[in-house]
């Protein structure tokens, strides 16, 4: 019997390519290897601030297009350091070819389901067996649990929660590469949105698993044996070696190491790089996270006004005078 989809939600760079990759080799899994954006790419209004878009109408031709020019545009992308690098490792023509089946009448449940298998066909040349489980992340995702659970009503969610500061750090040099320091409201209000929906998804739907990411480093073994539970499958030692379509996954730090397993010992390095502006406003903005999932609240000894690197003039301006825009 088929089990429902999984997928896998939380902020940017709080670690949930590493959960994906983590459930990359098991063999009763078929995990997408990049993010789907499918919501956004069907026409929904998304409000998270890296992936916002406003809601479209498309005709079933132009719907058809949008998937086949995003396909066609990951196999040409050479970013290492984006969600997944599947650079040349896509038959565009034999997706375009399976997709192109949509009809009016599909409901998005089947629409998304026909986005997986036209994918799987483009990456290994064959359907994706029947009683396969596949597992998803889009981290704007968690905006339509709602809507996954009423598409698939055995959907399963694994939401990744990060230390605010930690993620905070790693998203902020993610989103500095070649723009310099960015603005912080937009790094800010990404967060919030996450929370938000981490709070109220699990006040509204079962089958909800929290993983701190924290405990997935530092307890691999326990973690994913609770994670293999939860979605129902048998638990194997390759839940703990993270792989990309069965190879091995170098991982997108931003640190720019390649990744070579699970460890923990660079956990509270963030502390050496976050500067005063930005503990000011995870402490203003989200103690509820750090009470709720257990982080020490920290204080810094750089002050609020001092410049960041690479953070010019104008935008040094609107990072201070965020502090007034919030409640």
């Amino acid at each position: 019997m088929s089990k429902g989809p999984v997928f896998i939600l939380g902020a940017h760079k709080s670690g949930t390519s590493l959960m994906r990759n983590l459930l990359d080799g098991h063999p009763d899994l078929f995990t997408l290897p990049f993010e789907s954006h499918f919501f956004q790419y069907y026409g929904y209004w998304v409000q998270n601030n890296y992936r916002y878009s406003t809601p479209r109408k498309y005709s079933l031709q132009s719907l058809i297009e949008v998937y086949v020019d995003f396909i066609a545009a990951n196999n040409v992308s050479d970013d290492k350091l984006g969600d997944a690098f599947v650079f040349g490792k896509f038959n565009v023509q034999a997706f375009e070819n399976y997709f192109a089946q949509l009809k009016p009448e599909h409901s998005i449940s089947e629409a998304f389901q026909l986005f997986i298998d036209g994918a799987h066909i483009s990456l290994f040349g064959e359907s994706l067996p029947s009683g396969k489980c596949w597992v998803e992340k889009s981290v704007e995702h968690a905006e339509f649990a709602m809507d996954i659970r009423k598409a698939f009503p055995d959907s399963k969610f694994i939401h990744v929660v990060r230390n605010p500061y930690s993620n905070l750090v790693s998203l902020r040099k993610y989103k500095s590469i070649g723009h310099g320091y960015p603005l912080i409201h937009r790094v800010m209000q990404t967060l919030e949105n996450s929370y938000y929906h981490l709070e109220r998804n699990q006040r509204l739907l079962d089958n909800y698993m929290v993983i701190q990411y924290e405990e997935l480093l530092q307890s691999p073994e326990s973690t994913m044996k609770s994670v293999a539970r939860f979605i129902d499958v048998p638990y194997n030692d390759g839940l703990l070696q993270p792989t990309h379509l069965g190879g091995q996954w170098r991982g997108n730090s931003t640190s720019g190491k390649e990744f070579s397993g699970i460890a923990s010992e660079n956990l509270s390095g963030w502390k050496k790089q976050i500067r005063g502006l930005e503990v000011y406003y995870i402490n203003r903005m989200f103690p509820f996270i750090l009470n709720e999932y257990g982080y020490e609240r920290y204080e810094s000894g750089e002050s609020f006004f001092k410049p960041c690197q690479g953070e010019n003039l104008s935008r040094y301006l609107v990072n201070r005078f965020y502090k007034f825009y919030l409640p």
